[in-house]
């Protein structure tokens, strides 16, 4: 796990560096959702909507996971919207508060100057959710991407796969404008 938690924090750093920079946007089109499966120590889903090429942006984690024998069940929200991260706690009601400059990190994003940092080779296309992607294997494992957007990744961890898997991609849809707003009865929680 400690090499799994390296790996994104990696790929965050380099994220940030290379989307603020580009500071314009995150995604090619104006809108649209991502539904992905999650496999591996934990199953669940996550889905992402944005907008306004990802100046609104919401993402959704749902996990289960057993462990020693008892069921956890998690739920995380991403709300970013006017230059301000909410990270929500679904199962404790909470939340964290984050102003920020420049558009949100998603680690479903990568560019080419990131791939090539982390050795990746490009090995073949596949179509995910469909769209063509372009694979890339590498000391880490595999990535499946369309547009700087991962569409799937598989990891080896502790003899333990973990893939996520886009199932559905839409773009240039109408996204409802309570996809980006804030649960009511949250507790904020201080950093």
């Amino acid at each position: 796990m400690y090499l799994f938690r390296n790996i994104i924090f990696i790929l965050f750093i380099l994220s940030g560096f290379y989307l603020n920079a580009q500071s314009t946007q995150l995604y090619s089109t104006k809108s649209g959702v991502i539904k992905y499966d999650l496999n591996g120590r934990k199953q669940g889903s996550e889905v992402i909507y944005f907008d306004n090429y990802g100046k609104l942006f919401s993402d959704l984690r749902s996990t289960t996971a057993i462990i020693a024998g008892d069921t956890i069940e998690e739920s995380y929200l991403n709300i970013y919207k006017h230059d301000t991260l909410f990270e929500i706690n679904l199962n404790k009601h909470t939340f964290i508060l984050s102003k920020s400059t420049g558009l949100p990190n998603s680690n479903k994003l990568i560019s080419a100057e990131m791939i090539d940092v982390l050795g990746y080779k490009n090995c073949g296309t596949e179509e995910i959710a469909g769209m063509s992607c372009n694979i890339y294997s590498g000391d880490y494992g595999k990535l499946w991407i369309w547009n700087n957007i991962v569409l799937k990744s598989e990891m080896e961890i502790m003899d333990i796969i973990i893939t996520t898997q886009a199932t559905t991609y839409l773009t240039n849809i109408e996204i409802p404008e309570s996809k980006f707003e804030i649960p009511k009865k949250l507790r904020q929680i201080n950093q």
